[in-house]
């Protein structure tokens, strides 16, 4: 179908894109293999879908691109990818991980819900943000990871780690800062939109440009209703410097 590539800004044939890649949505379908998804700011299930939300959104040669940073964030998923070390209260440490594609795979998954058309990403309005990240992903540029950080988090009920659902984004504020969060297979992402956010979080909390990234955990209720309800638990910076002291060693 012609149209313009919301990416590239050309006049394509462009094709039915996820929003969240199709790897996902584990834990999303349901016995007829439809996908179910979660309004967590409304707390109640969306419209059933056959495979995932898709909308017309990107060119072949874009999509190509996009594909590949999927691929890289699934390997992540999966701690198929560095170095990893679970520590004593859930949280991972990850290690030797490629930085600039882990980047550019997160923020596609925002910069999607911001042009997104339906229902699943209404909450998502980054006004010039979202013109901004386009351009880091139109050229392949990660920038800093003080620019729009993105917190990873897996999600447990009680200490068992969950493949929950995919939830709906939502929009609020975390301690007074504009962010967005939405989760899917079992990890929940918290993007904080202001530049220069506070310094733990663009260094330690969010992947930096060493490839280190500490994983830290939520409780899956905390994920039902608004982004006032949200919280993290992280580990130590002890735990975490040694756990990369002892990779370093090996």
């Amino acid at each position: 179908m012609q149209t313009v590539c919301k990416l590239c800004v050309k006049e394509e044939n462009t094709l039915l894109s996820h929003i969240i890649p199709e790897w996902g949505y584990a834990g999303a379908y349901d016995n007829k293999h439809r996908f179910v998804p979660y309004d967590a700011l409304n707390e109640k299930e969306g419209r059933i879908e056959q495979k995932g939300i898709r909308e017309r959104m990107l060119c072949g040669k874009c999509e190509t691109v996009f594909s590949k940073w999927e691929q890289y964030g699934k390997s992540v998923w999966e701690l198929k990818t560095g170095q990893w070390k679970t520590l004593s209260n859930g949280s991972l440490v990850g290690l030797n991980l490629e930085y600039k594609k882990l980047r550019l795979f997160l923020l596609s998954i925002l910069w999607r819900a911001h042009v997104a058309e339906g229902c699943f990403a209404e909450n998502v309005a980054l006004g010039p943000h979202g013109e901004r990240i386009r351009l880091m992903l139109l050229n392949n540029d990660p920038n800093g990871p003080e620019l729009y950080p993105c917190m990873m988090m897996r999600i447990f009920e009680g200490n068992t780690p969950q493949e929950v659902g995919l939830r709906f984004p939502i929009c609020g504020r975390w301690y007074g800062e504009r962010a967005y969060s939405v989760a899917f297979k079992g990890i929940g992402l918290l993007y904080i939109m202001k530049r220069g956010a506070r310094r733990e979080v663009s260094q330690r909390r969010s992947i930096n440009i060493a490839g280190e990234l500490v994983i830290g955990t939520s409780q899956a209720l905390n994920w039902v209703g608004g982004m006032e309800n949200l919280q993290i638990a992280w580990p130590v910076e002890r735990l975490v410097r040694e756990a990369i002291g002892d990779s370093e060693g090996e």
